[in-house]
């Protein structure tokens, strides 16, 4: 029972920093629009996949990097090549994860902040290393290159560039999460609960309606909604344009979220047939899917206010994700009352 526990609060905990490392991109692009004009901002969202890392392995790490990636892939993507996706978007935040390498030698040693220093700072060349392989793969054309370096070698100007945003971000990370080991080294270990471990009421065998229900509309929005993204996913014509591919980035987030949920489903349902179905921790691994979707379409709202677009949809999606979210906070602050 105890390995099924640590899988829930590891995949609760993926969502979690997943959902966070999303949120400090987004703002870290914010704060470094215009600077970096060819992609890349400097900021501190690695540092969740390293806590998680460091907390979890490197499995869950490097899973919360590609789910990061996926969402910025989707939130504004430039795509030139099918495979540039990969080294731009995927990859760089989930090859952070080597630092969980070394999160035993952080545990056994007194001096937390140098392995602090050393993980973050593998971990952060690796993504260097990503982005570094894709500028000089896909974008190795001099007349692109910022800051008037077009006399510069494509793999040259690639390790400056790319070392220009990455550089600063390994130190901001280190500073914060030393900050973050001076208050609370449990921060950086699993011991520490991000969220209230409630026994909640098991589900019974004839109480099957929810995890079929989720199960099933997962399931039915992840095919259709792959089959749509994979059908919308073109090379465009326009010889003006710089992005020779696109695709709906609307239909990848509606698959993946389809995806979480089928998962969660499944999961609720085997739960449920053995009687050890928490309703609280369904709970809160469907709120982690709505907050992530909530933040997809809060931002798509934002770029198409800026872009003078039709946003009606999207209110539509936002405003579902706030009603499912006080829905669930509902059911969980009225179980938490029957307990008492």
């Amino acid at each position: 029972m105890k390995n099924k526990t640590n899988i829930v609060e590891t995949i609760t905990e993926i969502g979690l920093f997943a959902a966070l490392g999303f949120v400090l991109d987004e703002l870290q692009g914010i704060i470094a629009k215009g600077i970096f004009v060819n992609g890349g901002s400097i900021g501190f969202a690695m540092i969740t996949v390293v806590i998680i890392s460091f907390r979890r392995g490197i499995i869950p790490g490097f899973l919360t990097g590609i789910i990061i990636g996926l969402f910025d892939m989707a939130t504004g993507s430039f795509i030139i090549h099918p495979a540039q996706p990969l080294l731009d978007y995927i990859l760089p935040y989930a090859l952070v994860s080597i630092s969980a390498l070394f999160a035993q030698n952080y545990r056994k040693n007194t001096n937390k902040n140098l392995w602090i220093i050393i993980a973050v700072t593998v971990g952060g060349l690796f993504k260097l290393l990503s982005h570094y392989l894709s500028g000089v793969l896909f974008w190795g054309n001099s007349n692109n290159f910022a800051w008037n370096l077009s006399y510069l070698s494509a793999p040259v100007y690639s390790l400056i560039y790319n070392f220009a945003f990455i550089g600063p971000s390994i130190v901001i990370s280190i500073i914060i999460l030393i900050l973050i080991n001076k208050s609370s080294q449990k921060i950086l270990n699993p011991e520490i609960k991000f969220y209230e471990n409630v026994d909640d009421e098991t589900a019974s065998k004839q109480n099957l309606i929810w995890p079929i229900a989720i199960t099933t509309l997962g399931t039915a929005s992840f095919v259709y909604f792959l089959i749509r993204y994979i059908k919308s996913f073109e090379m465009l014509t326009n010889p003006d344009s710089s992005i020779e591919y696109a695709f709906n980035s609307d239909c990848m987030v509606m698959f993946l979220t389809g995806l979480s949920l089928t998962i969660i489903g499944v999961c609720y349902l085997l739960f449920a047939l053995k009687k050890k179905a928490k309703i609280k921790s369904v709970c809160y691994s469907l709120i982690i899917v709505d907050i992530c979707s909530l933040i997809y379409s809060l931002s798509r709202l934002i770029r198409v206010y800026q872009k003078s677009l039709q946003n009606y949809i999207y209110w539509i999606w936002f405003s579902s994700c706030i009603i499912l979210l006080v829905f669930l906070v509902f059911i969980i602050l009225k179980n938490k009352q029957k307990k008492n």
